[in-house]
């Protein structure tokens, strides 16, 4: 199959992408929150069954506590265009490598993912400590995210031999292009 090209006279890069894949991954809304216009203009200018994935932002991920009910109301607000479009697939909650397992993690985990209580969730844990723990993510409302990375010493095994109900795996997360694929 030949590779697409985006023409000069191309413009819209969003536009193209959807002519190939019904799904993408927001990574900029881990840096800041979306602009409810942005995400308007983003289900507007994408196919009826094409899916968002929206990678939480890292004040809630990154940051221990370090965020309140306005901050995930702001979250929500910016991208209520892709909720009521019906084209928000997932939130995606990456956390770093640091983040270890433990009962205040695992508290602050629970914490977090309440308060999006009643979106589809993926979380992406990254410690080897988490290994054990990922099978009860489905019970706290959310799917694990199976990684396609070099392991190290410390990083997470998956068995993504289980049967999941669902699933979040980034396809080609190596060479940063993230199209993800759920059952």
């Amino acid at each position: 199959m030949d590779r697409p090209v985006l023409s000069p006279r191309e413009t819209d890069e969003l536009k193209f992408y959807a002519r190939y894949f019904n799904t993408v991954e927001i990574n900029s809304t881990f840096y800041r929150p979306c602009n409810p216009k942005t995400a308007e203009s983003w289900a507007k200018r994408t196919p009826d069954d094409f899916e968002f994935t929206v990678k939480v932002w890292q004040q809630f991920t990154h940051n221990k506590d370090q965020w309140s009910a306005a901050d995930a109301e702001e979250f929500r607000s910016g991208i209520l265009p892709l909720v009521e479009a019906r084209k928000l697939g997932c939130l995606l909650f990456q956390f770093p490598a640091s983040f270890k397992h433990s009962g205040e993690t695992m508290d602050r985990l629970k914490k977090l993912l309440a308060l999006f209580e009643g979106y589809p969730k993926a979380v992406e844990l990254r410690h080897r400590s988490w290994t054990e723990v990922v099978p009860a993510l489905e019970s706290i409302g959310a799917v694990p995210v199976f990684i396609d990375e070099p392991k190290f010493k410390d990083s997470i095994r998956q068995d993504n031999r289980r049967a999941w109900d669902t699933a979040f795996v980034p396809s080609v997360s190596r060479t940063q292009i993230r199209q993800v694929v759920a059952a």
